[in-house]
């Protein structure tokens, strides 16, 4: 999904009367991609705000990011679509035979990926960005 790795540190503080009260929870990565920053935002408040001490824990704050993270990152994999591969340079697609192409397809949902794309994703979250499946052993960075 992206091009390079990137890192996000969080600080999360448990309250003493924790799961009675909400988790907070501050990002300490300062984001190139405001968008991103803001959805991890909201994603957060959206959580925290609909706190339910009998059926919300910490964990459920850390997949909210992981979601808002991977929403933003599928938008800049559409964009990326219309680029050449940034790590070879080669095209995603090309209907001349000649042209070296970079291209993975997802064995399941048929979507398209830069095979440098591809590799990161399964290496990352180890399943398709899109119908999250894991890929088969041959497809495997």
């Amino acid at each position: 999904m992206k091009t390079q790795e990137v890192t996000f540190d969080f600080k999360a503080k448990l309250p003493e009367n924790y799961p009675m009260s909400p988790p907070t929870i501050e990002l300490l990565s300062e984001l190139a991609e405001e968008s991103m920053e803001e959805k991890m935002k909201a994603s957060l408040k959206t959580l925290l705000t609909n706190w339910n001490p009998n059926a919300s824990y910490l964990i459920d704050a850390f997949n909210a990011l992981s979601k808002a993270i991977f929403e933003v990152s599928v938008i800049s994999c559409i964009i990326c679509h219309k680029i050449p591969c940034v790590t070879c340079g080669n095209v995603l697609d090309s209907p001349d035979p000649n042209v070296e192409t970079c291209k993975a397809e997802c064995p399941y949902c048929n979507r398209v990926y830069h095979k440098h794309c591809w590799d990161q994703t399964i290496a990352s979250f180890g399943k398709c960005g899109f119908c999250l499946r894991p890929p088969p052993a041959d497809m495997m960075p």
